[in-house]
């Protein structure tokens, strides 16, 4: 994911224009493992880049994951960047959406988390 992090502009590692750290940048979205075994694929279009991953859904530095990658689910991220000057300043809007069929811990179960009805 680090390398794929270092082609986005903005949060490259370049130090001059952009982030010189990239971990200050990047999104912590506690979704995306920074080694994972899966697929990306990316569209550029006029105006946006779509992005469209498949992956395991735990950290592929685990052995276990490269063993059987099909053992605890996959996620699917599908992702839209968007260029945009606002006053003269350059920048990027990026729309997310991120779905896991990894089983994981029911918030209704946890009580001392207030959840609406």
């Amino acid at each position: 994911m680090i390398e794929t992090a270092s082609q986005t502009p903005l949060i490259n590692g370049g130090g001059i224009n952009t982030f010189m750290n990239m971990a200050l940048a990047a999104p912590i979205s506690g979704v995306t493992p920074p080694y994972l075994l899966g697929g990306l694929l990316t569209m550029r279009t006029e105006p946006a880049t779509v992005s469209l991953f498949i992956y395991h859904p735990r950290s592929a530095h685990d052995s276990d994951v490269i063993e059987d990658p099909s053992d605890e689910g996959v996620t699917f991220s599908l992702s839209t960047t968007i260029p945009v000057t606002i006053k003269g300043l350059q920048g990027f809007q990026n729309l997310r959406g991120v779905v896991s069929t990894q089983d994981g811990i029911d918030l209704r179960d946890v009580p001392q988390l207030l959840l609406p009805a």
